[in-house]
């Protein structure tokens, strides 16, 4: 049996430096934020985004919602960077 650690699950998702990803288990986060553009312009223009992320966890990590990773060969292989998709806003 494969030990229950976030890089041998199926929502892992390598995304930074080695040692570190991304859960995917759940839809990423919405983090709203705020600055002012006053320095640009004569009126205050209060601008408010968003950004969207995923919890980033060490692939020593686990929790209790981990799903072994598999594919047709058996066990898989994690996501690697160049897989995941640019998110913007």
């Amino acid at each position: 049996m494969t030990e229950e650690i976030c890089s041998a699950c199926r929502f892992y998702s390598f995304a930074y430096r080695p040692g570190l990803g991304q859960c995917r288990r759940n839809p990423p986060v919405v983090l709203p934020f705020e600055w002012d553009m006053s320095a640009h312009s004569a009126e205050p223009i209060p601008q408010v985004a968003s950004h969207t992320v995923f919890p980033v966890v060490d692939e020593e990590d686990w929790c209790g919602a981990f799903e072994q990773r598999h594919n047709a060969e058996g066990l898989g292989e994690p996501v690697k960077e160049a897989d995941i998709p640019l998110q913007i806003g």
